[in-house]
């Protein structure tokens, strides 16, 4: 559990780490780091209630690819996937995002939630992700990191509203071009027990056995 948990924690940071090189020309992936380290070391030293971490989730989201440096900026969508368990309180995601520039990529990662009071949840994510530019920017790379933080207003059912904000880059690690882009979204996670009325992937041995554990 240990070596999991460093695992996930490491990610987190080189997450920030990565981001925290383009800082000195992009303000905005200070704010991203920040936010990220502080959530995470939050949750983990305080180890506030989470109601959701046995819970299944469908998150669905909209709004802005490069919404920062507007050098190519283009309609964002993405679909994730947020399995049912935790460890540590991080939790393994995966997901899907395009564009209206025929941009496509495809990540997975983990997330930490911190609930504040009974309405408010602000997470940090980190993912490594496949993406292919299309007609719009490119990254310099065809894997990067998305790093970011969302704020969350959580309804008694577990759904939860959301607008986030992420970081893709690679941190110069495969090439010296590496622009990075930001991006801005809205979102809705639902449940599966309140879509379905059930877990998509049934059984507490599932994912143990699936994962190796």
């Amino acid at each position: 559990m240990y070596r999991r948990f460093l695992a996930a924690l490491g990610g987190l940071i080189l997450a920030a780490t990565l981001t925290a090189r383009d800082a000195a020309a992009d303000p905005a992936v200070q704010g991203i780091a920040a936010g990220a380290i502080a959530t995470v070391a939050a949750g983990v030293l305080l180890n506030p209630m989470d109601p959701d971490a046995d819970r299944e989730f469908i998150f669905a989201g909209g709004g802005v690819f490069d919404v920062v440096d507007d050098e190519d900026q283009a309609a964002l969508y993405n679909f994730e996937y947020w399995a049912p368990f935790t460890f540590f309180r991080f939790r393994p995601f995966g997901g899907i995002l395009g564009t209206s520039d025929s941009a496509v990529g495809g990540y997975v990662g983990v997330r930490h939630d911190l609930q504040i009071g009974k309405r408010l949840i602000v997470s940090a994510s980190t993912a490594a992700t496949g993406f292919s530019a299309g007609d719009g920017k490119w990254l310099g790379a065809s894997v990067v990191l998305r790093s970011g933080v969302e704020v969350a207003f959580r309804f008694d059912n577990g759904i939860r509203l959301s607008g986030g904000f992420h970081h893709m880059s690679h941190g110069k690690v495969f090439s010296d071009t590496n622009p990075g882009t930001e991006t801005a979204t809205f979102a809705l996670a639902v449940p599966t027990d309140v879509l379905f009325g059930g877990q998509l992937f049934k059984g507490k041995h599932y994912w143990p056995k699936l994962l190796g554990w």
